[in-house]
């Protein structure tokens, strides 16, 4: 499920924050460290996984997400 919850959060991160990679690629994880900080962190253990995901991306857990990471990953 971790996997799942993962790619779901990236897929909103990414949605929020498009340049996150580019930084990343520059050694600058500041907007991924604020993304998480603020849509995740925050809430600590105040919330299950699932109910922090939901928080976090605004929807329930999408499989979608997962598949589309995969594909692009392996099919690439």
């Amino acid at each position: 499920m971790g996997e799942i919850y993962a790619a779901q959060m990236r897929h909103k991160m990414l949605e929020d924050c498009p340049d996150a990679y580019e930084k990343l690629a520059q050694g600058d994880i500041s907007v991924i460290n604020q993304w998480l900080k603020e849509y995740v962190h925050q809430y600590g253990q105040t919330y299950s996984a699932r109910q922090t995901l939901i928080k976090a991306t605004g929807e329930d857990v999408n499989i979608q997400y997962y598949i589309d990471y995969l594909r692009d990953k392996f099919l690439r």
